[in-house]
């Protein structure tokens, strides 16, 4: 059975919403690595205190539980590019939980560990305030 035309519409409606609330500079506050992210439409770029940075696209699924997020990695390390990494995130506010599962492996976290799960990434992101543009 096919869903219905309102459910497809309702489910659709919270993805952009969703997407619209990601976007910005994300600062990690808390978790092993400290990282940027940027989001950008559906593009994101994480960079690593180390310098390593990977860029790609991204899809939503605000409806699981905990929300999903599907990252295509199409630059970085030789061993991501073009890698397909199912990550879970919860956004509040200007405050982004963020946790991948290994990339390539097809396996999504089921749950957010400790921060400082030493066999698990997963960040605290906080948003960056917006700065004033330039005239």
């Amino acid at each position: 059975m096919a869903p219905s035309t309102s459910v497809t519409t309702s489910s659709h409606e919270r993805t952009r919403q969703e997407l619209a609330r990601l976007q910005g500079v994300w600062t990690t506050i808390a978790g092993q690595r400290h990282t940027l992210l940027l989001i950008a439409g559906n593009l994101f770029t994480v960079k690593f205190e180390d310098g390593t940075v990977y860029m790609g696209k991204f899809e939503l699924d605000p409806d699981e539980s905990p929300q999903a997020m599907d990252m295509l990695t199409y630059e970085g390390p030789l061993k991501h590019k073009g890698v397909l990494t199912l990550c879970i995130y919860e956004l509040t506010n200007d405050l982004l939980r963020w946790c991948p599962g290994k990339p390539g492996s097809g396996w999504r976290p089921s749950a957010f560990p400790s921060h400082e799960d030493p066999d698990a990434l997963c960040l605290l992101f906080q948003r960056e305030a917006a700065r004033p543009r330039l005239t």
